[in-house]
């Protein structure tokens, strides 16, 4: 089972995009802000990434930046 970190601060939609991916079989992390996504791809296995552009913290091009110096797991930025 594939496993899918999904970072957005709206918690109503992480909700329900996590209910979604859920039912559909793949396990899902939660982070609401940046620190938090980068602390989850630290120490959990991710195999996927969703990303929202604008978060609380930081930017997500800026998560990204930073994941990239420790893991090549693929991402899809996100932006309303």
């Amino acid at each position: 089972m594939a496993t899918i970190l999904y970072v957005d601060d709206d918690h109503y939609l992480t909700d329900l995009v996590h209910y979604a991916l859920t039912r559909e079989g793949f396990g899902v992390l939660l982070a609401h802000d940046g620190q938090e996504a980068l602390r989850l791809l630290r120490t959990a296995r991710v195999d996927f990434v969703l990303l929202d552009v604008n978060l609380p913290d930081t930017t997500g091009f800026e998560v990204l930046s930073t994941l990239r110096a420790f893991s090549r797991a693929p991402v899809v930025l996100l932006s309303a």
